[in-house]
């Protein structure tokens, strides 16, 4: 099953981290007195007095936590009032963490108060720049360091401002999730975070790169999102020997920049092919229609592999319509596209673009098909979303326990469902502390190489490799909107094969297909004579009689007159007149929602027949239109 979702493992990097690691473990504070002067012993390390550090205190009181209390640190300095720069509040497990910056290395004053009272207050805490230190600080005891862990900054670069910033916070808390996680796990290293702004742009990305490569001087840098940032950001990384990854970036070609660069998602390269190959077994599709956002990576790349795949497979492209970043109105290119009669509509756009090809495509009844569709934007696009199949890497209906996980754990934290950004974030997250697992390094060399390494890795995602070029290898998955919600493609079918009756040489077939609540049915027909044949669905299922007369009358579950479809008073089986041309060959589709299929109901479709007849009907004389003899019957049967 192509959206195959496999259990993920909290990496533990405690065995074999032991380099630079320092700390003496179960260090109590020695009262009231501070130890200026003293030496940090083992705690201190070369240059870790610039190093920033980071603090997880617990505040406790009689052996339980105590949340929603102010806890605050200060620098110990001889003949000075403590200046309480560094503070936060106890969460419900009576911990913070707390970011010391400047010169880190040396002990430290501690408080803790609630509602404006002291309730503790500590003293002589060693702490050690380019660490994390634990601590406990019991209230009416001594405050105690109970572990030290190598403190490794990654970069992360997000949207947090401009066009773009609507992704930003999925990603942040994916990221932040995971990295709790993480550090949760470790014995001797922990991560953290040097958070960017990107601002949506090439130029902002840049800048963030820069920064955290020159002055930051972090191993390893988590983003951006497009396609068309990271080709700028890419080589920046490349040339500087700092490891990049993206969690996003899914256009062609764009790990061929360097051994230093990877993709978490998968690129269209490994997402369409499959996709398309599926999405074409399910719906029947041979004619399609393609829309792009020019000037835009990602979604001309995504076009080109789409269109790549559409040969591979048979099916004929009619057109391709592009349209501008920005653009509020789509009308006119699904106009011209909806004139050309396609069985289906590709759109290859990021975030606001595929918002609004859903908008003013979902008027229509053609499905939409869209690479990396998003459950925020099937949101912003309301009804008009209903029935649009997505081409993904994640789904947060995978049925495997650690799946499920994480996306209850996600709802608990955060209020709300987690999207395909957090997903992916989370999981590029324990892939990237599997790399600095196995590499024992905090070197960007040895994290390259490590990762480079990685096969077969359960995650969230799946059963996750890199290839050669540092691109992600794992099964997509195949979604489609059902009551605003995703869920796993898995589209039922129904076919009629349709034989000759009256010795009328003709065969064809008939196919239903369950797109979201609707059934879409394409009959076709060949060896039929030129001219109009009326096409209805008949109640019985049954073609045994040479003239087609066993399979009934008309199917008119609703008891009212023959008629056109759509037009006053229809039975639900009033399909329509069929084209044949010169060469006998004729076609005919239908969508509807009125129509059901294997629920038993009185409107289902199943075990009934499609009926095809020598002659054009009037839709006026009853009860059948006047179409003549019947020169093809099939039954209508529920398909593998």
């Amino acid at each position: 099953m192509l959206n195959r979702i496999r259990s993920i493992m909290l990496v533990t990097l405690a065995a074999g981290l032991m380099w630079g690691c320092g700390g003496e473990r179960g260090m109590e504070s020695s009262g009231v007195e501070e130890q200026i002067g003293r030496p940090l012993s083992k705690m201190a390390v070369a240059g870790g007095g610039m190093s920033q550090a980071t603090v997880v205190a617990t505040v406790s009181q009689d052996d339980a936590p105590v949340a929603g209390v102010m806890v605050e640190f200060a620098r110990s300095i001889a003949g000075q009032i403590p200046d309480y720069q560094w503070s936060g509040m106890t969460d419900d497990m009576g911990r913070v963490t707390l970011e010391i910056s400047g010169q880190a290395t040396g002990y430290y004053q501690a408080r803790a108060s609630q509602d404006g009272s002291v309730m503790g207050r500590w003293s002589s805490i060693p702490i050690n720049g380019g660490y994390t230190s634990t601590v406990a600080l019991p209230i009416g005891g001594m405050a105690q360091v109970t572990g030290t862990s190598k403190l490794i900054s990654v970069g992360l670069v997000v949207s947090k401002t401009g066009r773009l910033s609507e992704t930003g916070q999925g990603f942040i808390n994916g990221f932040e999730m995971a990295l709790e996680e993480v550090n949760s796990q470790l014995s001797d290293v922990s991560l953290r975070f040097i958070v960017e702004d990107d601002q949506s742009t090439i130029e902002g990305a840049t800048a963030a790169y820069n920064k955290l490569i020159h002055e930051d001087g972090v191993p390893v840098i988590l983003g951006v999102y497009t396609s068309t940032m990271m080709r700028a950001v890419f080589p920046i990384a490349q040339e500087n020997e700092v490891v990049a990854i993206s969690p996003t970036s899914a256009a062609r070609g764009l790990s061929a920049i360097g051994d230093f660069v990877f993709r978490v998602a998968l690129t269209v390269d490994s997402l369409i092919p499959g996709s398309v190959k599926l999405t074409r077994e399910k719906l029947g599709y041979e004619r399609v229609a393609t829309m792009y956002q020019s000037m835009d990576v990602f979604s001309q790349s995504s076009d080109e592999v789409l269109k790549s795949a559409f040969s591979e497979n048979g099916v004929e492209v009619l057109t391709t319509e592009t349209f501008e970043t920005g653009a509020m109105d789509l009308s006119e290119q699904f106009s011209r596209i909806v004139a050309l009669n396609p069985d289906a509509i590709f759109v290859s756009a990021i975030s606001a673009g595929r918002t609004q090809a859903l908008i003013d495509g979902g008027q229509h009844s053609i499905p939409i098909l869209m690479p990396l569709l998003t459950l925020d934007e099937v949101e912003r696009a309301g009804e008009a979303a209903e029935g649009a199949i997505s081409f993904t890497y994640w789904s947060s209906t995978g049925n495997v326990p650690a799946n499920r996980a994480f996306v209850e754990n996600y709802m608990a934290k955060y209020g709300a469902a987690p999207g395909r950004f957090a997903a992916v974030s989370y999981a590029t997250v324990h892939i990237l502390a599997k790399a600095i697992a196995d590499a024992q390094s905090s070197d960007s060399h040895a994290i390259r190489d490590a990762l480079a390494q990685i096969e077969n890795l359960d995650t969230i995602l799946g059963s996750f490799s890199f290839d050669a070029n540092g691109d992600a290898v794992y099964d997509p998955a195949v979604l489609i909107v059902k009551d605003g919600k995703f869920e796993v493609f898995d589209t039922k079918t129904a076919l009629a094969t349709i034989g000759e009756t009256n010795e009328s040489g003709v065969a064809g077939k008939a196919v239903f297909t369950q797109i979201g609540d609707n059934i879409k049915l394409v009959v076709s027909l060949a060896n039929a004579s030129a001219g109009e044949h009326a096409v209805h669905i008949h109640a019985t299922g049954d073609c045994s009689a040479p003239d087609g007369k066993s399979a009934g009358g008309h199917w008119n579950p609703t008891g009212v007159a023959h008629g056109k479809w759509g037009e006053g008073e229809f039975h639900l089986g009033d399909i329509g007149n069929m084209t044949v041309d010169n060469q006998g060959m004729g076609k005919i589709e239908l969508m509807t929602n009125l129509w059901k299929m294997n629920t038993g109901s009185d409107i289902d479709i199943v075990g009934k027949a499609i009926i095809v007849h020598a002659g054009a009907e009037d839709f006026v004389s009853q009860p059948s239109g006047n179409a003549g003899a019947r020169i093809g019957c099939g039954v209508i049967e529920l398909g593998p």
